[in-house]
């Protein structure tokens, strides 16, 4: 008897699951914007983030504890001018509209593994320029952070 594939678990699946925990998601960016980003920052974007993308360019995600508003294409763009990407190394995925921006690290720059999500709370310490005040691993990727939150 053989076992039948284990069905892939995407963000759209995750999405389409929990439609009571995301508000405003607009449709997906269009892969020309999505290739118009990765030729901006010269380089190709994580597998996660792309998918994100490409099933909501920005929503509101209703966490357990707070709101947090998740990536948009023009978000990514104020975020690469800002110099965040580049200083921090990692990609902001995510922010709670005050304090804390949630990342992944792609490389595994952080010492974590490839695809790890870390929540960076802003404070006084500086990094990079930025003033960091503690940065947590919460998950192995951005589909287990999402659905750890909602």
């Amino acid at each position: 008897m053989t076992k039948p594939a284990a069905e892939k678990k995407t963000l759209l699946g995750l999405f389409e699951a929990n439609v009571d925990a995301f508000e405003a998601a607009e449709s997906g960016c269009a892969d020309n914007d999505i290739m118009e980003i990765e030729h901006v920052l010269g380089q190709d974007l994580p597998a996660d983030i792309v998918e994100l993308l490409q099933v909501s360019d920005g929503a509101i995600l209703h966490a357990s504890h707070e709101l947090l508003y998740l990536l948009s294409c023009a978000q990514l763009r104020v975020w690469h001018a800002d110099g965040v990407i580049d200083d921090f190394e990692l990609f902001p995925f995510a922010h709670n509209g005050s304090d804390t921006i949630v990342l992944v690290d792609d490389t595994g720059a952080w010492g974590g593994e490839n695809g790890a999500v870390y929540s960076l709370q802003m404070g006084r310490r500086m990094v990079s320029g930025y003033p960091v005040q503690d940065a947590t691993f919460i998950a192995g990727s951005v589909y287990q952070f999402i659905a750890l939150v909602i």
